[in-house]
């Protein structure tokens, strides 16, 4: 007998909390389930203490029939861009340059690591690795109670599948969340992936540091600067450079700040549809 899931439940997950947050498409809405603070834990405490979280959410908030999918904020991920070996043909040889790209560039075994990517035999391609031990975690905790996890992706990587086909004008590509900044460096007309990059957000910011980063950022990379910056996440207050050239659009609706349930970890769960 076929089994309808009907309700769509996200998780967002951090270093200091998680939050489950439930989609209901029709009025397109979201609702923040429940939030679960995760005190600080060395690195093998971290997935137990994590288990414990996930279970109680769902226990406690999980309705029946219900499906899972999982952001992880982009400081437990690992994000690089990967250039297939030339005359690649094999999808193992494409999995085997990503996975000796993220052991020079991170100094860690492949193996502990779960390598998902674009995978691409002609041109470099953006690779995202999670840690196994919170993947196997997570997912076994939400089989337990009956729920079937149907995607799990760090933040960027999901935002960026919500909302590139959506970017009209040619530009980069940005995710803001708290206190970083990730941005995708694009080329084309179809915003084709070159580079991305890690930027911390200072205390105060406005639109002349946003400015300056696209611009310090273009150096770095040896690549032409964006006039055009497709934003996920708050906007800069004008301050003194609200005649800057960038031009800014924003892709999510924010979130109600004053809203207590609104933790920075439900936010993420939104994997992009809200900032």
């Amino acid at each position: 007998m076929l089994e309808w899931r009907v309700h769509a439940l996200h998780l967002g997950v951090s270093r200091n909390a998680i939050s489950l947050v439930l989609h209901d498409r029709r009025p397109a809405a979201w609702r923040v389930l429940g939030t679960t603070p995760l005190p600080q834990h060395a690195d093998d405490a971290f997935a137990p203490a994590l288990r414990d979280a996930l279970h109680h959410l769902l226990s406690t908030h999980a309705p029946q029939r219900a499906t899972l999918d999982i952001v992880f904020d982009d400081r437990l991920a690992c994000l690089w861009m990967t250039t297939p070996p030339v005359g690649a043909t094999r999808l193992s040889d494409i999995e085997g340059a990503a996975a000796l790209r993220f052991a020079n560039l991170f100094g860690e075994a492949a193996a502990p690591w779960r390598i998902v990517g674009d995978w691409q035999a002609r041109q470099p391609f953006c690779t995202a690795a999670l840690p196994r031990a919170l993947i196997d975690t997570l997912v076994v905790t939400a089989q337990a109670c009956r729920i079937p996890v149907i995607g799990i992706a760090p933040h960027f990587v999901s935002t960026w599948n919500r909302w590139q086909r959506q970017c009209r004008t040619p530009g980069w590509f940005a995710v803001r969340h708290e206190n970083l900044l990730r941005l995708g460096i694009t080329e084309g007309a179809h915003m084709r992936l070159r580079a991305i990059h890690e930027v911390p957000v200072p205390p105060v910011d406005d639109m002349r540091w946003l400015a300056q980063t696209i611009s310090q950022t273009s150096v770095l990379l040896g690549v032409s600067p964006a006039t055009t910056l497709h934003l996920c996440g708050a906007v800069p207050e004008a301050g003194s450079a609200s005649a800057t050239s960038l031009n800014v659009h924003t892709l999510a609706p924010l979130a109600r700040r004053d809203a207590a349930d609104w933790h920075a970890s439900a936010i993420l769960a939104t994997g992009g549809g809200l900032a």
